[in-house]
């Protein structure tokens, strides 16, 4: 792959996580703010609200999910910055890699 096609992928792959923050805002927003509202509300708004994070979920699936995505993480960067991510995630969501590899293979 060029650096072209590269940059080209990167940033597909970054309006999709666009996608997903917005999505996910979305969702956060009206769920926290208005929780009773949406449950009294006609359908349509329950529809809508439960679509926001419906999207979420299938735009983090393309990106951090399916290794066979277009847009996964893992093929748009190098194998040290790849590491250095995952690292980081790990730290943050205080658990080992052993502990992750288990879970992948739930």
């Amino acid at each position: 792959m060029t650096d072209e096609e590269l940059n080209k992928l990167r940033l597909r792959a970054y309006k999709l996580c666009r996608l997903f923050l917005v999505n996910l805002a979305c969702y956060k927003v009206v769920w926290t703010h208005d929780t009773k509202q949406i449950l009294n509300s006609p359908s349509f708004f329950k529809a809508a609200v439960g679509n926001f994070f419906d999207i979420a979920v299938l735009e983090w699936c393309k990106l951090f999910v399916d290794k066979k995505s277009f847009y996964y993480w893992g093929k748009l960067v190098d194998e040290k910055e790849n590491n250095d991510f995952l690292r980081e995630v790990l730290r943050l969501v205080n658990k080992t890699n052993e502990e992750f590899e288990l879970y992948k293979k739930i």
